[in-house]
This record gives C-alpha cells, structure tokens and sequence, in this order.
C-alpha cells in the first residue's frame, strides 16, 4: 500500500511539475530539475516497495501505519526545522531520527547514524551550494 501511494504522490509531483510556467529562464533548467529527480527517485522508492514488498504482518518498528505517520512526523518536522536552525543542523537530526525510526532496538548504533548523516549532509550540501549554486537554508541562528 506505501508503494502506491508513494508512486500517486510521484506522478502528482511530476504532474504540477510540469504545469509550472517558467518560459522566462531561457536554456536554465531551472526550478524543474532538483523537483524532478526527487519524483523520480520517489517513484522508484515507490515501485521497488510494490515490486517487493517487506515482510507481512508487524514490522519491525511496530505496525505499518505507525511507522508511516511517524516518518511523515519527521518529515513534518525537518521542514518546519530548516527555516529555524538552517540545513546544517535540520539535515542531521532528520537522519538519525530516521535511522533510529526505521531500526530495531538492537540495530541501533549511534556511530554509524551520526557518520552517516555528517557525510549526507555535507555532500548534498556542497551538491547544491558549489556544483548547483543553490542557497542552503541558514535559519536564525
């Protein structure tokens, strides 16, 4: 069931997407790149979860709809984070409560959540900051 919805929320994305009017930019790819790979890669996520399904029954991290709405929490609260501590601080938290939520007690290891998230976040970040020019969110701090 998350794969479908994730694969409906995909080609919503990619639907608005492409409804947006920005004949204005010339030959820039503009605003319809970074959006459009992320539906992409949604869609992708989506269709490798129908293709193959994780097991049936209790997941690991309690029931399906419980660790569904606890992720779209985190979500929730990583954007509602980023305007107030800036990427840099929002974009760690966002991982390792994600690694802690999708984990069961006895995968969780703190090190290998923090080193992965210092390595995500400064690679998407110089991504976007030197090789696309794109500001990161600084917060208020």
């Amino acid at each position: 069931m998350t794969g479908s919805v994730l694969i409906l929320l995909a080609v919503a994305a990619l639907v608005h997407l492409f409804s947006l009017d920005v004949s204005e930019l010339n030959d820039d790819p503009g605003p319809h790149i970074v959006p459009g790979l992320a539906a992409a890669g949604l869609g992708m996520s989506g269709l490798a979860m129908v293709v193959r399904p994780g097991p049936s029954g209790v997941s690991r991290a309690g029931t399906q709809r419980h660790l569904t709405a606890g992720f779209l929490a985190v979500v929730v609260g990583y954007v509602g984070l980023l305007g107030v501590v800036g990427y840099y601080i929002a974009t760690p938290a966002f991982i390792i409560t994600a690694f802690w939520l999708f984990s069961t007690r006895t995968e969780r290891v703190v090190l290998p959540a923090v080193i992965t998230a210092a390595l995500v976040t400064v690679a998407v970040g110089l991504i976007f900051n030197a090789g696309l020019g794109v500001v990161l969110p600084e917060g208020v701090f």
